[in-house]
């Protein structure tokens, strides 16, 4: 359980919106300091008003290697590109969240069964996955990227 509190440390994407209707809470995603991963969270049922509890919905794709591009590009261009393998044929990328606090940028690449029903090839499945970060504004400096663990630095020599 986390306590309301704890909501100062829950940093979501535009893509995560939480959204209240009809006295609902509803918070599709976020990602929680020291686990950042991806969760879901319906305050409707609680029986405690100090705390609630956040179910993970998304588990992280294999990821191998990331690579950082910084485009020669006016304005600064960032790329990052991870490549992993996905577990069998039944598998597929899922969503992919992006979240930036200070110098650090977190992403989650996330996979997903395509049906559980389904005869799969047991044979690793390689990806790709090209990313762009809104570096726009930041100032010149080392920048950390971690995707699904994973992490690499990168510097910008101007601001953008």
């Amino acid at each position: 359980m986390i306590a309301p509190i704890i909501l100062m440390a829950i940093a979501t994407n535009i893509e995560c919106l939480a959204t209240y209707d009809n006295g609902n809470l509803q918070i599709p995603c976020v990602s929680v300091k020291g686990g950042e991963q991806v969760y879901s969270a319906d305050l409707s049922n609680q029986k405690d008003p100090n705390n609630f509890e956040l179910k993970l919905i998304q588990e992280w794709a294999y990821v191998e290697t990331v690579e950082i591009q910084i485009l020669e590009s006016l304005p600064v261009q960032v790329v990052v590109v991870a490549k992993g393998n996905l577990s069998d044929g039944c598998q597929q990328l899922d969503r992919i969240n992006t979240i930036q606090a200070g110098n650090k940028f977190t992403i989650t690449i996330g996979r997903k069964s395509i049906d559980e029903q389904m005869m799969c090839t047991q044979a690793l499945v390689p990806f790709e996955k090209r990313i762009p970060l809104n570096v726009k504004g930041l100032k010149a400096g080392t920048y950390s990227v971690n995707v699904n663990g994973i992490s690499q630095d990168f510097k910008l020599d101007v601001d953008s």
